[in-house]
Order: C-alpha cells, then sequence, then structure tokens
C-alpha cells in the first residue's frame, strides 16, 4: 500500500524534530493511516458479508429444515464472528473519532485534552479488538490492515513529549 508507505515516512520525519507542530503533525498523520486501513477493512467485510450470511442461512436451512426458531439461533450463531467483526469496526471507528477531536483540541488551543492517554490507549484497545476478531474470518484484506494497531501506537507515542510536559 503506497499510500501507507508515505505516511509512515511523514511520520518519521516528523518524529525527528521537537516542535510541538511536528509531534502534532505526526500524531494526525498516524490517525489518518488508521483511518484509511480502517475504510478499507470495512470495505472487505461489507464485500464478504453476503456471501458469509447466504453460506450460514444455507447451513441452518440444512441443519433445521422445519424448525424455524433452531434455524435462525444457528444462523445468529454462525453469523456472530462476523457482527462482533461490524461491531468491533464501529468502536474503532468512535474510538477514532474521538482521539481526532483530541488532536484538533490540541493544535487549535496547543494543549493536550486531559484525558488523552486513556483515549489514546482505548484507540490501541479497540483496534487490537478489530484484528483479533478479524483473524478467523477468511478476508482478503489490503497489506497495511496488520498494521493498524501500530499507527495507534505511534500516534500515541508522537505526543508521548507533550503528555509528560504537563
Amino acid at each position: 500500500m503506497n499510500r501507507a508507505r508515505v505516511v509512515a515516512f511523514i511520520l518519521s520525519l516528523s518524529l525527528l524534530g521537537c516542535a510541538e507542530q511536528q509531534a502534532q503533525v505526526a500524531v494526525q498523520a498516524s490517525l489518518t493511516a488508521l483511518a484509511t486501513g480502517l475504510a478499507a477493512t470495512d470495505e472487505a467485510v461489507a464485500d464478504a458479508w453476503p456471501d458469509a450470511a447466504a453460506e450460514a442461512r444455507a447451513h441452518a436451512v440444512r441443519e433445521y429444515a422445519g424448525d424455524v426458531e433452531s434455524g435462525l439461533e444457528r444462523y445468529d450463531v454462525l453469523m456472530r464472528p462476523w457482527t462482533e467483526t461490524v461491531d468491533a469496526l464501529r468502536e474503532a471507528r468512535a474510538a477514532l473519532y474521538l482521539a481526532q477531536g483530541g488532536v484538533t483540541v490540541w493544535i487549535e488551543s496547543g494543549d493536550l485534552p486531559d484525558g488523552w492517554e486513556p483515549l489514546c490507549a482505548g484507540v490501541g484497545l479497540a483496534v487490537s479488538a478489530l484484528l483479533e476478531l478479524l483473524q478467523p474470518l477468511d478476508l482478503e484484506l489490503p497489506a497495511a490492515v496488520p498494521l493498524l494497531a501500530g499507527y495507534a501506537t505511534q500516534a500515541c507515542a508522537a505526543a508521548g513529549p507533550w503528555i509528560a510536559g504537563r
């Protein structure tokens, strides 16, 4: 993914400097890379969902022909990994939006908002949970998707000196 390399290059350049503005750019670059990866993941899940649902439906009908309630329960069980993944995508996206809001506050006010550290940790946890849920799904994902947790970690690390300076 060429865009990921550009973002990584920008991030590494901005981490070389110690100016607050450069750190803000580094954090935003990491969050932008994370947003791009989440969008690609969302697209891959959305593309594969109809086939997974059709397969689960067919399996439930074969296994529980005539027993609608049991068939629906079986369908729910078979689709649970997919629904949990979609929920995790929403949670990761929500955490990303909160972090982007924190960066906006930092850029506009010059101060990281209170609660930045747990907010940043929340992004990392949400992304890690998503990556774990993606593993058993047989999806064709862009090469950058496994790097998502690293983007979250880089965003937190780039803001580190300004957290310590409080």
